[in-house]
């Protein structure tokens, strides 16, 4: 193939059907942040396709990149061609649900016209200790098989049942091969889980789709709680496992053992007198903590270094298996490191009578409300705390809460830029995709802040859907012109409440089919509905539709939507009301009927007083944060106020984005609270909902119901 011939290949994506306008930019866009080798941040709309977009776009430029190989005339071609068969695109996502969908999007792309190669590899969840089916050659089979076509999670199980292997090992071995491996963000995001599954980065293509939690995602791997009762546990443990094998420990060993119930033994010192007290929480640096708890003078990097090369934690675990059950084992144990005994009035009073099996363990864990039955592997917990309090001071805090026997710790990592650095310096190219990114500010500073702005690319596009099938209003007063301004002060104002219940019968009547309604918290949500139902407003928007409401009880919530799904799609319609952050707020597709109409009730603020949210406000607050780092920062820091923001703007726009599902789809977007008409508010917001005119606030409610009438009536043809 000529020059030529390959720029015109090059263009030429292995799409299922004719692309989007829209799509062929995102292709286009992305391929030259991997030709480049650059990080991108990328927005398109839910609905647009932008998953089948990233995978067309990224193995286009794989097969582009093998035949760039073969017509080079470098004497290192060979070897060149043995690396890039070695370097796949890894796409982790926010859950494995999105996994299953990649799978069904790159099948897709099989069976186009293209023939674009394709090889899928997805991991399953580890396996246990031990696995009957482990047998090399079957394995080696079942993996060529896995490799002949895209497959998911539960076809590989039933390959490895047919096979009578294990689908596990299979899998692991299929990545080796693979060009396009599918994992949730778990696995890519956490070091050690990475080099365990044996997930290679130098050179690679990353792409996190669903990347809009992605700085929420990486803080939550690399924090991690630790109980009273672990801690208890763990020192029982070892000392146990101590006594046990003293004679056949070498000094070496007997020595870091020593040192470990040292930490171990400090660690609950430290949590026990914090459970005396009343319950609070406090937040502390890792070195507070090591002084307080009196283990400042160990060396935890040895500690840590010593357990990973032991492997105790694992040894423990077996041990406390064979051993820790016989009850003079586990009298012996509880006696040996047992907490202040609680008064004998309090025990039996709170606790039921423990068999005499475990009568001593349950007494020596002093809090009656823990489990009698012993949890595995106590050391784990343990280990992975002290890997927290191994991170630099500056990059995380320690929250304790005081509360009785649930006392607890929790290490909160607070710069996710310091582990997802790693990922950026290793990979060729990393992308960040989502169907709503912004504000894209947090992801720039906080990730990608050490680059320069060259290395960054940003790309949002507007979505499939015609212009006019879209309409965002902002509502800042109602129909008796009460203010809609919905701070916490105000909110709960009794005139303010009846105000939002009137604007929602307006709607309700207006509205065919299905009408969606988000509302910032549970607390607030029970607080509306007990004013409406007291002020008989409850009784007229049952007159207009069917009302479902979202609750805190996530077993119910399917059956939930089965119930609003049928009520919005019959004449009289439904109304459902969710709450942000809820169990029917997020991931959920509220195409067609589902939603003509979106309501957003105020601005979702997360709970201020928080302590972890405060902790990490007091990070981005701390003026030398950043500049501690061996390579300065290219971006300004983020302030804590933006940061604050951000966090409310990202789960409005999660919600808003959730009508919107196909090119054919329309509904209208409603801000209820004159806020979002602020310019530092309104900036946040996607483009494809705001469009190229600055959000106004509608003049009077009278303007707004003539606005949302003349929208759905020119679409009364399409319902």
């Amino acid at each position: 193939m000529s020059r030529p011939e390959e720029e015109k290949a090059r263009w030429a994506w292995p799409f299922a059907f004719a692309p989007y306008d829209i799509q062929k930019q995102f292709m286009s866009e992305l391929y030259e942040t991997l030709e480049h080798g650059d990080v991108g941040i990328f927005e398109s709309p839910t609905g647009s396709g932008k998953s089948l977009s990233m995978i067309a776009s990224a193995l286009h430029w794989l097969k582009v990149n093998r035949h760039r190989v073969f017509l080079d005339d470098d004497g290192d071609a060979a070897q060149a061609v043995q690396k890039a068969a070695e370097e796949p695109a890894w796409i982790p996502a926010r859950i494995n649900e999105k996994c299953l969908d990649l799978i069904d999007q790159a099948r897709k792309e099989k069976d186009s016209a293209s023939p674009a190669p394709l090889t899928v590899a997805v991991r399953g969840l580890p396996a246990r200790s031990s696995c009957t089916c482990f047998d090399k050659n079957a394995i080696s089979r079942l993996s060529d098989d896995i490799l002949y076509e895209a497959q998911d999670i539960e076809s590989v199980a039933e390959m490895a049942k047919e096979d009578r292997t294990c689908g596990y090992y299979a899998a692991r071995a299929a990545v080796r091969e693979a060009e396009f491996v599918a994992l949730p963000y778990s696995m890519l995001l956490h070091r050690k889980t990475r080099e365990s599954l044996g997930i290679e980065l130098k050179g690679n293509v990353i792409i996190c789709d669903e990347a809009h939690n992605v700085i929420e995602a990486i803080n939550e791997v690399h924090s991690v709680s630790l109980s009273l009762a672990d801690v208890t546990q763990a020192r029982a443990d070892l000392v146990a496992y101590r006594d046990r094998y003293r004679t056949r420990l070498n000094p070496v060993n007997k020595v870091s053992i020593n040192n470990l119930l040292v930490v171990v033994a400090g660690l609950q010192t430290f949590m026990q007198r914090k459970s005396t007290g009343k319950e609070s929480s406090l937040v502390v640096t890792c070195g507070a903590l090591a002084i307080e708890a009196d283990i400042d003078h160990v060396n935890i990097f040895s500690v840590l270094r010593f357990l990973e090369l032991s492997r105790l934690p694992q040894k423990l675990r077996g041990f406390a298996d064979r051993y820790l059950e016989h009850k003079d084992k586990v009298g012996q144990v509880a006696i040996a490191a047992a907490p202040p005994p609680a008064p004998r009035k309090v025990q039996s009073l709170s606790s039921p009578r423990p068999s005499n099996k475990h009568a001593k363990r349950v007494k020596a864990t002093q809090p009656s409300t823990l489990p009698s039955r012993r949890k595995p592997a106590s050391l784990r917990p343990v280990h992975a705390f002290l890997e927290g309090l191994s991170n630099a001071e500056k990059d995380g805090k320690v929250l304790v809460v005081a509360d009785g026997p649930r006392t607890s710790m929790k290490f909160l990592m607070l710069n996710p830029g310091t582990h997802f650095r790693e990922i950026v310096d290793q990979a060729h190219a990393v992308v960040l995709a989502g169907g709503t990114m912004k504000p894209t500010v947090d992801v720039e500073t906080q990730l990608f802040g050490h680059l320069p702005s060259s290395k960054i690319r940003l790309f949002s596009c507007g979505h499939v859907i015609p212009k006019e099938n879209m309409v965002c209003l902002c509502l800042g007063s109602g129909p008796t012109r009460t203010p809609l301004e919905l701070t916490f002060a105000n909110r709960g104002m009794t005139s303010v409440m009846d105000e939002i219940a009137r604007s929602l019968v307006n709607m309700c009547s207006l509205v065919p089919n299905g009408l969606v309604v988000f509302l910032p918290s549970y607390a607030y949500a029970d607080q509306l509905f007990a004013r409406w139902k007291e002020s008989n407003q409850w009784t007229r928007l049952e007159a207009k539709k069917t009302i479902v409401c979202d609750t805190r009880d996530a077993v119910q919530s399917d059956k939930l939507l089965e119930t609003y799904a049928a009520a919005a799609r019959s004449p009289r319609g439904a109304l459902l009301f969710s709450v942000v952050g809820g169990k029917l707020s997020e991931g959920i597709n509220f195409k067609d009927e589902l939603a003509r109409c979106v309501v957003m009730v105020g601005l979702p603020f997360p709970n201020a007083r928080d302590p972890e949210l405060k902790a990490k406000m007091d990070f981005l607050d701390r003026p030398a944060h950043a500049s501690k780092d061996a390579k300065p920062l290219q971006k300004p820091a983020l302030s804590s106020k933006d940061f604050y923001e951000n966090i409310c703007m990202k789960a409005v726009n999660q919600c808003i984005g959730r009508a919107i599902r196909h090119r054919d789809d329309f509904a209208a977007v409603v801000l209820m609270d004159a806020r979002y008409a602020r310019p530092n508010i309104a900036a946040k917001l996607p483009k494809w909902i705001v469009g190229d005119n600055e959000l106004a606030l509608a003049p009077s409610f009278g303007r707004f119901v003539q606005r949302l009438r003349a929208f759905l009536a020119n679409k009364r043809d399409a319902i």
